[in-house]
Order: structure tokens, then C-alpha cells, then sequence
């Protein structure tokens, strides 16, 4: 991920380490037949077969645990003062980055676990991030407290509107009024009125 000149990363977004803690515990359901083997091994061909066996099946679930972890810490959603960019790793060599920008976001969805999400550590779902102009999705699973998530992108898209003023152009393109207007005159918007007043 590179940022852009005078780009600045303002908060990282992680996996709730619920989810983390449940890839962990089916990662040890799926051992469990494997250890059993290794106890029959000890019993009916020799004891150091058996401990060979739990061993190297010891090795190989934790080495998983570690590299399914690594990847799934590293999946992010950066939230910067230009752009969201969801980072999700497929692979050690393979990662994808979805990107949007703060003044395209078109509509942001979230899905939590109802009722649970009033606890802390059920307080995690997806959250979902549409823009109108690539249409681009934007989608991060298993992400802590998504309302939180939205809320805070909506204020700081209204903070980043505040700052960049809205040209003909940009004021054309998100309302339906199709009105001529020249390219050198500016806008500003009202905080309070919610009107587009020319400058």
C-alpha cells in the first residue's frame, strides 16, 4: 500500500479477535483425529511411532495456526484522510487492495450479530462500502463494532466535504438538476441549512 502525496493514514481497522479465536478452535477440531492416530500408532506399531506421529502432526497444525494468523492480523481496513482501502491477504505472495475515496462513497451497509452486539466481544460483522462512480465494493468481514466503523467515515467524509469546496462538476454529478453552471464559479456547503450556496 502507498500512500498519495499529502495522504495521512488516520485510524486501522483489524479482524475482531472473536473471529480470530474461533478460526483458532476449528483449526484444533480438525487436529483432533490426527492426535487420535497418533495414540493408535503408539499402541498397535511402537512407541516411538506414536510420538513421531504427535509430533509431526503438532508441527503441522501449529505452522497452519501461525500462517493462517499472520495473514488473517495482516487483512486491514485502512481509513486515511483521502481514501478507504480494504488490504486482504489471499496468500504469502498474494494480496489484493480495494480502494475508495472518501468523496464517492455512494452508501455504506453493515451486519452485525443482533442482540450479541451489544456485548464487547460479540461486537464484530461485516461492513460493506459502495462508491457511485467506479463502483467499487468495498467489503470487510468479521470487522470490530461496523456501526462504529460507518459512523466514523461518515463524519469524517463530512469533514473532508467541509474542507474541499464542490465544483460545477462535482455539484452536477450528485444532484439530479442538470443545471448550467460555469467552471469558474465555486460552492460551499452549509453546515447547518444543508444548502450549496455560491461563493
Amino acid at each position: 500500500m502507498q500512500l498519495q502525496p499529502s495522504e495521512q493514514i488516520i485510524r486501522v481497522f483489524r479482524h475482531h479477535y472473536f473471529s480470530a479465536l474461533m478460526r483458532v478452535m476449528k483449526i484444533i477440531a480438525v487436529s483432533i483425529p490426527f492426535y487420535l492416530v497418533s495414540v493408535l500408532f503408539a499402541f498397535f506399531i511402537s512407541t516411538s511411532a506414536g510420538i513421531w506421529a504427535y509430533f509431526f502432526t503438532t508441527l503441522a497444525f501449529v505452522s497452519y495456526a501461525v500462517y493462517d494468523g499472520l495473514l488473517y492480523y495482516y487483512d486491514r481496513l485502512v481509513i486515511t484522510n483521502v481514501r478507504v482501502i480494504h488490504v486482504d491477504w489471499k496468500g504469502p505472495f498474494q494480496r489484493f487492495e480495494t480502494e475508495a475515496r472518501l468523496t464517492d462513497i455512494q452508501d455504506m451497509k453493515t451486519l452485525e450479530n443482533g442482540i450479541l452486539s451489544y456485548f464487547k466481544m460479540f461486537d464484530f460483522g461485516d461492513f460493506k462500502l459502495e462508491t457511485a462512480s467506479s463502483h467499487t465494493t468495498v467489503h470487510f468481514r468479521h470487522a470490530p463494532d461496523p456501526e462504529g466503523i460507518r459512523n466514523f467515515i461518515y463524519h469524517l467524509n463530512r469533514k473532508t466535504n467541509k474542507m474541499n469546496p464542490v465544483t460545477p462538476e462535482r455539484q452536477n454529478s450528485k444532484t439530479t438538476n442538470d443545471q448550467s453552471q460555469t467552471t469558474e464559479q465555486w460552492y460551499y456547503q452549509d453546515d447547518v441549512t444543508g444548502v450549496t450556496r455560491e461563493q
